[in-house]
């Protein structure tokens, strides 16, 4: 992890402010959902993108299909990533 040397309070309900410059860095506008994670004693934002968690769940699916010997279709797999890839830059 990368140490930016910033610090910010929390105020008096718990809030932070990300700087601008980052928020700018990792392209999260107003209103942006930010994803808030876990790892040991570390908390880490991260702008939630669903696109991304449905892929991470699929990959966790089929490691679990191919760990009880089901036989994945790669082809299937990367169409299905692909198309799913291409689905989330569309607005609703």
């Amino acid at each position: 992890m990368k140490n930016t040397g910033i610090v910010r309070y929390l105020d008096g309900v718990g809030r932070i402010v990300i700087p601008k410059e980052i928020r700018k860095a990792f392209n999260i506008n107003n209103n942006d959902p930010v994803q808030i994670l876990v790892n040991g004693e570390d908390i880490i934002l991260r702008k939630y993108d669903i696109t991304t968690t449905v892929m991470d769940k699929f990959k966790e699916l089929v490691r679990y299909c191919e760990g009880i010997g089901l036989k994945v279709d790669e082809e299937a797999i990367d169409n299905f990533m692909m198309a799913l890839s291409e689905a989330g830059g569309e607005e609703d």
